[in-house]
């Protein structure tokens, strides 16, 4: 919570002087990725404060800027409304397939945790890679 709070405030400021929102989002999912899979590969009690601060770091980045992004890559202002709409909804519905994919997803790998972060962390690095594909105008 604490570096997700420290990369939200500072993100947005540094997504601005570098003139591009694609790269700082793609980067929160690759740390998302990365803390995701750190438990998984290095079984200890204390990863989970590794994987707490890498993916609080993404994931601070990622709230941050996303939305701008969002907004930067509408298709047009005066549609910016229903677009905005569109995207809440389909925003809203990943989060409510997400629980209901991940017990079926668990109740497959014999109700363990541990086996999901693989799947878990390819989803954020395909994430990362298909955020990378949006073409942007850099700001002068």
């Amino acid at each position: 919570m604490i570096t997700a709070i420290v990369f939200s405030s500072t993100a947005g400021p540094v997504s601005d002087k570098m003139k591009t929102r694609k790269w700082p989002v793609a980067f929160a999912a690759l740390m998302i990725s990365i803390g995701t899979i750190l438990p998984f590969i290095v079984r200890q009690p204390s990863t989970m404060i590794w994987y707490g601060i890498i993916a609080g770091i993404g994931s601070g980045i990622f709230f941050s800027v996303d939305q701008a992004l969002n907004l930067e890559v509408l298709p047009s202002a005066e549609n910016a409304a229903k677009d905005l709409g569109i995207l809440n909804f389909a925003n809203t519905g990943a989060q409510i397939l997400a629980p209901v994919l991940g017990a079926i997803l668990f109740s497959m790998v014999g109700d363990q945790y541990m086996p999901i972060l693989p799947y878990l962390s390819v989803i954020a690095l395909v994430g990362a890679a298909l955020v990378l594909l949006i073409k942007e105008d850099r700001k002068a």
